[in-house]
């Protein structure tokens, strides 16, 4: 079960529902930002940006952590962090986004900084020529700091390794992470204190965010200025006894904090089943739509989106994580651009008032009781929960133009999976979701697909679901690519000429 206990940490879905009660946070931080080295230098459109490498160090006494040597209490901690910040402090505005924590920390050597990050850069620097953020700040805590003083076996559940207790340490210091960086933490460098701090984070970092802002909530004060979890279907939340995390799922009261929620169609489908692992509690988050309420949260769904796109799929593989290959059949749809641009609304929104698109939801099915058809048999899709048309794409929410076109069937979960592998290889497969080509080859094809797919680009960026910078670029993959649309039916063609010369 060791092994077991590491994936689970890295999704974020810790077994249990506890209540979030007789925890006590500080709005002010419990640590210093300690800059120990520069790993990268790079420039973005004449901005020459640095990453700092640092520790995150001090004293974290709001939760009650069991130690190592038996008691009870707070814990010194001393965490990898990094900080890319403009290399002059003039060229800086002020804000900062916050990544709380390195997904595949147990697989970086002790000792190593925090290089590895799986959203930031990405909604930072992302899209080829997207326009540079002002700053960035991460925070890891996977095999550093805390797994150092936590006893790993006096947990709840003695079976999982104390992953409960570092999933719990998060929230704790994420939400003091960010005072640190009002704070003006950064030893050594003179760029100041944040003005506004500003989280995002996949998955398991995502459900961290939301445990830090349920923590803030509960506390009286409030982490970020608003955030941007994405792809989770669970909030972390320490229990009372503070050694441990549970796991829950629906909606959150965060009161007046601002978060753009952005769930895959993985997120969406997950019905309350096992997996085929058959130890990965699955939940939809259906449940979540309650929280757009159109003034502080909004809920954003990406049909056809798998829970890990294409580019961080590349990520897995460019780590060596996992072998070239791993996910020759996995979800080709790329919805990175769509998280770009939502990211860029929720700085408009905290730098200019300007008020998010209004939420984004799926379709649901004629009937929540009958099987999904794309997924008939599948131990992790037991009913229907969106509505699909007839090359089995969920309709609704936001669309890629890929799946408007209908050119491929893209499914948010993977095939099942019998444990036949590499244990993680299989889980990341099934993350992956998979993909159907359904597409025409000949030159007219090509170019009406190309035509349409410039036309869909352009609405998406008029709703500000993909910005213009990503638009250009992915028109220009388009027309690369020998994808064309399908026509079965050439007197349509025939009569809608006809239409058009009238």
């Amino acid at each position: 079960m060791r092994r077991a206990s590491v994936v689970l940490t890295l999704i974020g879905l810790v077994v249990g529902v506890l209540p979030a009660m007789g925890v006590s946070a500080s709005t002010g931080s419990d640590g210093e930002i300690v800059i120990v080295g520069t790993s990268h230098h790079t420039t973005v459109k004449g901005v020459d940006f640095t990453r700092y490498d640092c520790r995150y160090q001090g004293q974290a006494d709001a939760i009650t952590y069991v130690r190592a040597d038996g008691t009870t209490g707070g814990v010194e901690f001393d965490v990898a962090c990094s900080l890319i910040l403009p290399a002059d402090p003039d060229d800086w505005n002020g804000n900062i986004l916050v990544e709380p924590l390195d997904i595949f920390a147990p697989f970086v050597p002790e000792g190593e900084p925090a290089r590895y990050l799986f959203i930031g850069e990405d909604v930072l620097f992302g899209g080829k020529k997207n326009k540079p953020r002002s700053g960035y700040a991460s925070i890891s805590y996977q095999g550093y700091g805390f797994a150092d003083f936590i006893d790993q076996d006096l947990t709840l559940d003695e079976n999982m390794d104390g992953a409960p207790d570092l999933a719990a340490s998060t929230i704790e210091l994420l939400a003091d992470f960010a005072s640190a960086l009002r704070a003006g933490a950064f030893s050594g460098l003179s760029h100041g204190a944040a003005e506004t701090v500003t989280a995002t984070g996949l998955s398991n970092q995502a459900s961290a965010i939301r445990g830090a802002m349920l923590l803030g909530e509960t506390e009286g004060f409030a982490p970020f200025d608003a955030s941007m979890p994405m792809a989770i279907a669970s909030t972390l939340v320490p229990n009372p006894g503070g050694r441990t995390a549970g796991s829950i799922a629906g909606p959150v009261d965060f009161g007046t904090q601002r978060a753009l929620f952005v769930n895959t169609e993985t997120e969406v489908i997950a019905n309350g089943t096992l997996d085929a692992f058959g130890f990965i509690p699955t939940q939809s988050t259906i449940s979540q739509r309650v929280e757009a309420d159109d003034v502080n949260r909004y809920v954003y769904e990406i049909a056809g989106s798998s829970h890990i796109g294409p580019v961080n799929q590349e990520d897995i593989v460019n780590i060596g994580l996992l072998p070239p290959g791993t996910f020759a059949d996995s979800n080709r749809l790329d919805w990175s651009p769509i998280r770009r641009a939502i990211f860029a609304q929720m700085i408009d929104w905290v730098m200019k008032g300007k008020k998010p698109r209004p939420s984004q939801l799926l379709d649901g099915p004629a009937d929540f009781g009958v099987p999904d058809q794309a997924y008939v048999g599948h131990p992790s899709v037991e009913f229907a929960r969106v509505a699909r048309d007839a090359n089995n794409n969920a309709s609704g929410g936001i669309e890629h133009p890929n799946l408007q076109l209908g050119v491929g069937t893209y499914l948010g979960i993977g095939p099942a999976l019998q444990f036949e592998g590499d244990i993680i290889a299989e889980l990341f497969q099934w993350l992956a979701g998979s993909s159907l080509d359904l597409s025409c080859g000949g030159e007219d094809a090509h170019e009406d697909y190309v035509e349409e797919f410039a036309d869909l680009t352009d609405e998406l960026v008029d709703d500000r679901f993909v910005l213009k910078k990503d638009a250009k670029a992915m028109k220009k993959d388009a027309k690369k690519s020998d994808i064309g649309l399908c026509d079965d039916d050439d007197d349509d063609d025939d009569d809608d000429d006809d239409d058009d010369d009238d």
